[in-house]
């Protein structure tokens, strides 16, 4: 959730007769707070998405002054600026190379006349973001208290209902890591108008996205990470995000199945080093997340392969990863060979040594099922 500045323009510039001059697609940009500059030298206090206003007391006959303010109000991240028009700078002041920076660079540039008292625009502008943000963290705390204390679910849906999210809906939850502030994240959301929750947990952020569809999704993470991709190419420390994405549940009653099949992608994100992970891109990796005795899955895996770890550790040889690839290739020596770069009279005789320690019919389906299933759990549980 974010206050958008497309929000303020739209309920304020009637009120306060304020104009969009120019950088209309940054609309989309999140407020944080809105703070008044008139020096370019106190830049320094800006923290990003602030909505800066300014009177250009400061510019004299400087005519470059509101071009290089512009610049650095970019530079800072900041969310757009308001000019308060018709005394230290005049709407013909705002030069065609401004306008263009501001199109060129998606900053909205919003002109408001000298009639207008900033100190009334600012305290309204102040107001609506400190009740946003006490919604915000409301928000935050009914979506925790749904997905970690599911057994009470039902005392917090009626207030989760009364803020827009209905309790029979689609959701998605995702776990992210490695992201030291999600707003670029809640831009590529607001550019595709889906409705959304996003808050902090020991040190993960934590998605509830409703009504949104697989490729809707498929396209926020393309566009998220075409700017991380951009971001990193410039500044090769910054660190590169890990998403898992849930199970799509059919009710906020059901948010925490979505959530914790999102902390499993995310782990297999980490184990796979990819950037972004779906729990129902994971084939049988779903049905073992179900299984809640774990001990009883490493029995599994140990009752069926124990021999040949066994062998392989007292003789240093490598029969599971021999009979790994095997089982990859569906049973060819020769393909198992050429992957293994060895000649096929040695992976002959090594799936003989496997047959006789496992006792297993190597050309049986049955045999070669469970084997594989051994496998996926030996991945799943990360022996």
């Amino acid at each position: 959730m974010s206050y958008l500045l497309s929000e303020f323009y739209s309920s304020s510039k009637e009120i306060y007769k304020i104009r969009l001059m120019a950088g209309e697609k940054g609309l989309i940009n999140d407020i944080t707070w809105v703070y008044l500059a008139e020096d370019i030298e106190n830049a320094d206090f800006l923290r990003g998405n602030e909505l800066v206003i300014t009177t250009g007391l400061s510019a004299g006959t400087k005519i470059s002054w509101l071009y290089e303010l512009i610049r650095e109000l970019i530079y800072r991240k900041c969310s757009g600026l308001l000019i308060n028009t018709d005394k230290y700078i005049l709407i013909k002041d705002i030069s065609r190379e401004v306008i263009e920076l501001c199109n060129s660079e998606n900053f909205p540039l919003f002109i408001m006349p000298w009639e207008i008292h900033i100190s009334d625009i600012m305290q309204d502008y102040c107001n609506k973001i400190f009740m946003d943000k006490y919604l915000e963290n409301t928000l935050s705390k009914l979506f925790y208290n749904v997905i970690f204390d599911s057994q009470n679910v039902k005392n917090y849906i009626p207030l989760l209902n009364s803020n827009g999210y209905p309790t029979e809906s689609s959701y998605y939850a995702a776990k992210i890591t490695n992201i030291s502030s999600p707003l670029k994240l809640q831009n590529c959301i607001n550019l595709l108008s889906i409705k959304y929750h996003i808050f902090l947990k020991n040190n993960y952020y934590i998605l509830i996205l409703q009504e949104c569809s697989k490729k809707l999704l498929n396209n926020l993470m393309k566009n998220y990470f075409e700017i991380i991709d951009n971001e990193i190419a410039l500044n090769s420390s910054i660190l590169r995000p890990q998403i898992g994405i849930g199970e799509k549940v059919s009710s906020l009653s059901k948010l925490y199945f979505s959530y914790s099949t999102a902390s499993y992608a995310l782990e297999t994100a980490k184990a796979s080093n990819k950037d972004c992970v779906y729990f129902d891109d994971l084939g049988i990796f779903r049905i073992l997340s179900s299984v809640s005795n774990k001990e009883l899955l490493r029995n599994i895996y140990f009752e069926m392969l124990d021999p040949i770890i066994d062998y392989d550790r007292k003789n240093n040889t490598q029969l599971l990863k021999t009979l790994k690839v095997y089982l990859d290739f569906d049973g060819s020596i020769q393909e198992t060979a050429n992957f293994l770069y060895n000649h096929r009279n040695t992976i002959n005789y090594r799936m003989k040594k496997i047959h006789d320690l496992l006792k297993k019919d190597l050309t049986s389906t049955e045999d070669k099922f469970n084997l594989r299933m051994a496998f996926y759990i030996k991945e799943y549980l990360r022996l």
